[in-house]
């Protein structure tokens, strides 16, 4: 198991302690792994250190231009200082250079939503969807914004459809339980989350959506127990 495949579960596990030492070696080990500089960039994000993780992000772009994955995590760091502008227009020009990936598009929704700017966001999220179909992580993005529009049918429509595309992404899958959640429809939120058999991190994000679903229900005994055991098992979590 490679360093920069333990970061990133140290980083989905909440062991950003582990995941800061992680990354320094992974970054010894490979000076010139693009995959090294980005996780480090992305140890800091998740810690909240942002302007740390803009410099991290320069540095990687410095010494790997034209690398995607550099230029989409700078952006996103700008929309996380509040430089919605300058974010929108880092994601135009990486979407030029790269019009077959869609993660600059659906970035740039992110960002638009983060502004405030949700009609936009929610226009652009449709344009995306025809132009990447067959893309499980842009329909859900479109869901979101149209659960943040207040469409929370059309929303369970499209994170159902999302999951069709790809039963593994955990976090769609917790999309949709919500926005079932959202819809008054609560046994079928759980039955989504039950079909999820997750190990590791994903086991606890699984349970504790679980519990968020059952306090709201009123059924606390069951959500205390859920997060009891979340806690037992992951106590970082």
């Amino acid at each position: 198991c490679s360093s920069d495949l333990l970061t990133a579960i140290a980083i989905d596990a909440n062991q950003l302690e582990v995941a800061n030492r992680l990354s320094d070696y992974a970054l010894r080990l490979g000076e010139y792994d693009v995959v090294a500089h980005t996780i480090r960039a992305e140890v800091f994000k998740t810690r909240g250190h942002f302007q740390s993780a803009l410099k991290a992000y320069e540095e990687t772009k410095h010494r790997f231009p034209g690398n995607r994955y550099a230029l989409n995590g700078y952006a996103d760091v700008l929309k996380d200082l509040g430089q919605f502008d300058e974010s929108i227009q880092r994601y135009i020009e990486i979407q030029q250079q790269f019009q077959d990936n869609p993660v600059a598009f659906n970035g740039q929704v992110s960002t638009l939503k983060a502004a405030g700017r949700f009609r936009e966001a929610l226009d652009l999220s449709f344009r995306n969807v025809k132009r990447f179909q067959f893309d499980n992580v842009t329909r859900s993005v479109l869901g979101g914004c149209l659960a943040t529009v207040g469409k929370v049918d059309e929303a369970v429509r499209q994170y159902r459809h999302a999951l069709e595309l790809d039963a593994s992404d955990l976090h769609v899958r917790i999309s949709y339980a919500y926005a079932l959640r959202s819809a008054g429809r609560y046994r079928e939120a759980i039955e989504v989350l039950d079909a999820c058999h997750a190990t590791g991190p994903g086991k606890a994000a699984i349970a504790n959506s679980k519990a968020n679903i059952f306090r709201t229900v009123g059924e606390l005994d069951r959500a205390l127990k859920l997060y009891l055991g979340v806690l037992s098992e992951f106590p970082s979590y």
